[in-house]
């Protein structure tokens, strides 16, 4: 199974009402909508992205949905804040237990680096750093478990903006 890990685009600063409510600034729309033409380039299609709940991640999971045409977009409390990693490695489990190939999870720095630091063998403070509508892709050739994958690639949001040029 293949995991992409895509952290929202640039939001409304916090500080501004319910951190949950947080809408994507313009500037974050667009970024993730490059950001989600470069992961085309990069990964194919992705036909499945779980989300978080919060506002702003809901919204970067749905405009790269539509860039992928992706047949399911399912918000996940867990991926939210608190991040629960058993819980997100529980539905993991459940999609690759019925063959689901790729998934992409959109969620928040530091947790979605920080989980796929631990799917890659990473201890403590091993993150994977995201920048904003910044991506990573884990391998998976075994269930989800601490160390059971292999990093593929990281890009940051200019990095995935050269690749639709």
């Amino acid at each position: 199974m293949e995991i992409l890990f895509l952290r929202h685009a640039d939001a409304e600063p916090v500080g501004q009402g319910d951190d949950a409510l947080r809408v994507l600034t313009s500037k974050g729309k667009r970024q993730a909508k490059v950001a989600a033409k470069g992961l085309a380039k990069v990964a194919g299609k992705c036909g499945h992205v779980v989300t978080s709940p919060l506002s702003r991640a809901q919204q970067t999971a749905e405009i790269a949905a539509k860039a992928w045409k992706a047949d399911i977009v399912e918000p996940l409390g867990a991926l939210g804040i608190p991040f629960d990693r058993r819980a997100v490695t529980g539905r993991l489990k459940a999609l690759q237990a019925d063959g689901v190939p790729m998934v992409c999870l959109v969620g928040h720095a530091p947790d979605l680096g920080d989980y796929a630091g631990y799917l890659i063998g990473g201890r403590g403070s091993d993150r994977i750093h995201l920048s904003k509508a910044g991506a990573a892709c884990v391998v998976l050739d075994g269930p989800p478990a601490a160390g059971a994958g292999r990093l593929e690639w990281l890009l940051t949001r200019k990095q995935l903006a050269a690749l639709t040029r």
